[in-house]
C-alpha cells in the first residue's frame, strides 16, 4: 500500500510546487505507487481530470486502493504551498539599508534650469548592492526615479505583495505611486545607473 511517506518522497522530488500531469504519472510509476501490468496507459490530462486513468481489460496499469485519496492529498500539499510562498512575498518591508553604496556620479540644481524647480535636482548614481545587501522601503513621490541595470538581478518588492525580478540589461521607472524596496538574492553584486529628481533637505 502506498504510504503518506511515500507520497511525500514524490512531492519533495519536485523543483517548485507543481509538476506537469504526465511528470506526475513518471514519477509516480517510478517509485511504484502504481504497478505496471503489460505496456500502456491511456491518461486523461484535461485540468479536471489531471489525474483520470483509463485501460483496455488486458492492458493498462493497476492503482493501488489509496490512488485518489493520496492524491488529492498531493494536491493540497501544493495549495498549501503556493499559499505559503505568497505569504513570504509578503514580507515586513525593511527600514534600514545593507550592504548598499550610492555614491553621486554627477548632479544637476534645476532651479536656474527649469522655472518652478527651485531646490530640486537632477543627479545620477553609480549604485551597487552586495549579496544579500537591501534597499530599504521608500516612496518615489516627489522622487521620480529612472534605472538601468548594468549587473546582476534585483528583487524589488511592492507592498500589496507583488515581487519582480530585474534582469542585467534592463531598464525601468518608478513615479510617484510606487513605494517599494530590493534585495541581491544572487550570488555577484548588483550594479545599476540610477538617476532621479529629488527636493534638497
Amino acid at each position: 500500500m502506498m504510504t503518506t511517506d511515500h507520497l511525500w518522497n514524490v512531492v519533495t522530488s519536485a523543483p517548485r510546487a507543481l509538476m506537469p500531469p504526465g511528470r506526475i504519472i513518471s514519477q509516480l510509476v517510478k517509485r511504484n505507487c502504481i504497478k505496471p501490468l503489460h505496456h500502456s496507459i491511456l491518461l486523461d490530462v484535461s485540468p479536471f481530470n489531471v489525474f483520470a486513468c483509463s485501460a483496455t481489460k488486458n492492458e493498462g496499469y493497476t492503482m493501488k486502493r489509496q490512488w485518489s485519496f493520496e492524491l488529492s492529498v498531493w494536491l493540497l500539499v501544493c495549495i498549501i504551498g503556493l499559499s505559503c510562498e505568497a505569504a513570504w512575498s509578503q514580507q515586513t518591508p525593511p527600514t534600514e539599508d545593507k550592504g548598499l553604496n550610492a555614491p553621486v556620479i554627477t548632479s544637476l540644481d534645476l532651479g536656474p534650469e527649469i522655472e518652478g524647480m527651485q531646490g530640486r535636482q537632477l543627479r545620477m548614481r553609480k549604485v551597487t548592492l552586495e549579496p544579500g545587501g537591501v534597499i530599504a522601503v521608500h516612496s518615489h513621490k516627489d522622487r521620480p526615479l529612472a534605472v538601468y541595470l548594468m549587473q546582476g538581478t534585483l528583487t524589488e518588492f511592492r507592498p500589496d505583495g507583488r515581487m519582480i525580478e530585474h534582469q542585467e540589461g534592463e531598464a525601468w521607472a518608478l513615479g510617484k505611486a510606487i513605494t517599494d524596496w530590493a534585495e541581491n538574492r544572487g550570488s555577484k553584486p548588483v550594479i545599476l545607473i540610477a538617476v532621479d529628481i529629488f527636493k534638497e533637505e
